[in-house]
């Protein structure tokens, strides 16, 4: 292809079925303007803590009874970081609070072309899944992180 080496080799084994780890049923969906939830990711991921094996910015989304969306980070060394971001549609569910990397919800929602997204979680500790109004074929998978 025009200059371009691909490279690519089989690695021997059995591999686990992903499928089997995508949630069916998501208690709280929450739908935002894509580019609204980037920014406010982007802002608080500047101050969050970085893993130090893998050097990720791990960010707490946390919806509030008042059905504002609330993107923190909280850094001993630097500061804490506190967003509010408000949901384009009514929520679906109670509310919720988990923790995870801004690289991977940062990198998943620039793949999307869709201007609105939806977070559809199964749970504090379970992973959550984004979906967009424009792309019916594309699903990511976003993995929690314990920080208690």
């Amino acid at each position: 292809m025009n200059k371009v080496w691909f490279q690519t080799r089989l690695l021997e084994g059995t591999y686990p079925d992903t499928f089997k780890i995508i949630p069916t049923s998501f208690p709280t969906i929450i739908s935002f303007n894509k580019e609204d939830l980037l920014n406010a990711v982007d802002r608080v991921s500047l101050l969050s803590p970085r893993d130090r094996e893998y050097n990720y910015n791990i960010i707490k989304l946390t919806l509030r009874p008042d059905q504002v969306v609330e993107i923190s980070s909280t850094n001993n060394e630097i500061g804490d970081a506190k967003e509010e971001v408000i949901p384009t549609a009514d929520v679906v569910g109670g509310t919720i609070s988990i923790a995870f990397s801004s690289k991977y919800l940062n990198e998943a929602l620039k793949v999307f072309k869709s201007s609105e997204i939806t977070l559809n979680f199964a749970g504090d500790i379970r992973p959550f899944v984004i979906k967009g109004n424009n792309d019916p074929d594309l699903l990511h998978l976003i993995l929690p992180v314990r920080i208690d």
